[in-house]
């Protein structure tokens, strides 16, 4: 559930820092915003620090965390960890980067975006989760075991199937040491 979360999330803020993005790379469209604080933030010098639209470091925030969190359960358990920790890190830069982003809007610009507020509000959840992942971390569930409880084995011929005993399936035993048998395995469920 916590894993489903955090992708979840993580997707949230790369829609939201996309169509921000999109909107600050096309300044003559409108922004969908709900009253005109959005434009506000859009028209300050804190949108762009050193000319580069302040999107695009969210866009690559939630892209790396949604990757690390897709692709955690593909990698070993120690890499695993490592990634969980790098999430938590990147989701803790993001969530100060966000109060401090937060802090200028409140007090500076005195202008709330609503985007702006959909984006602190999805790292603030994806911090706190992350280090609730890294303190406790989510069990995934077994694999099956190998080989499965009840196992049934055939040996088939390239020219036809022929049930025979194990050993008789094996290269070089059996009635016919010279063919090519090819070794099937059915399994029943247990």
């Amino acid at each position: 559930m916590r894993k489903s979360l955090l992708l979840a999330l993580s997707l949230l803020g790369l829609f939201d820092s996309s169509y921000l993005w999109w909107v600050y790379a096309s300044p003559s469209r409108p922004m969908v915003c709900l009253g005109s604080g959005c434009d506000v933030v859009r028209a300050s010098p804190f949108a762009y620090p050193a000319g580069v639209p302040m999107p695009v470091f969210g866009v690559a925030m939630y892209a790396t965390l949604a990757l690390l969190i897709f692709a955690e359960p593909l990698l070993s358990a120690s890499l695993a960890r490592w990634g969980r920790y790098a999430g938590a890190g990147i989701a803790g830069l993001g969530f100060l980067f966000s109060l401090y982003l937060t802090g200028i809007e409140a007090f500076v610009l005195h202008a709330w975006c609503a985007w702006c507020v959909v984006s602190a509000l999805a790292v603030t959840l994806l911090f706190v989760l992350a280090v609730l992942d890294v303190l406790r971390p989510a069990a995934f569930p077994e694999p099956p075991a190998w080989p499965p409880r009840k196992e049934t084995w055939r040996c088939a011929s390239w020219r036809r199937l022929s049930a025979r005993r194990r050993s008789s399936c094996l290269p070089g035993r059996g009635p016919h040491p010279r063919r090519t048998w090819l070794l099937l395995r059915s399994y029943e469920s247990a």
